[in-house]
């Protein structure tokens, strides 16, 4: 299974990277519109897996606020899909931990060189 652009999130993102994936023209006959999710849910069968997509916030209430989710999508993957998603995501993850930490480690060289340390 290793190394294989259908089912290995490694492979998968190699295969289409961010630059490649921006070159593939995007046909939304639907005018589906973009939603901010920060909160997810996730419900498995046998045969798939569903991610529900919430925006959850604060709303006024009569003895304070109240906590409230409100549903912005819901996709379902196939098995072999949810692993290379994974696989994928967590690729990603490591480019952009491995990007964030070079750059606080530059910042924190610069700083250094500035005061004077070393």
């Amino acid at each position: 299974m290793a190394d294989n652009p259908k089912t290995d999130g490694k492979a998968l993102a190699a295969a289409i990277s961010v630059k490649n994936a921006t070159d593939i023209p995007v046909v939304n006959p639907r005018g589906l519109s973009a939603v901010y999710s920060n909160n997810i849910g996730i419900s498995a069968t046998m045969l798939d897996y569903t991610l529900i997509f919430l925006e959850t916030g604060q709303t006024p209430g009569e003895n304070g606020p109240v906590q409230k989710s409100e549903v912005k999508a819901l996709v379902t993957l196939p098995i072999p899909s949810a692993v290379a998603l994974i696989g994928a995501l967590q690729h990603l993850l490591e480019q952009s931990t491995a990007r964030m930490q070079a750059e606080t480690d530059a910042i924190e060289a610069e700083a250094k060189g500035q005061s004077g340390e070393q």
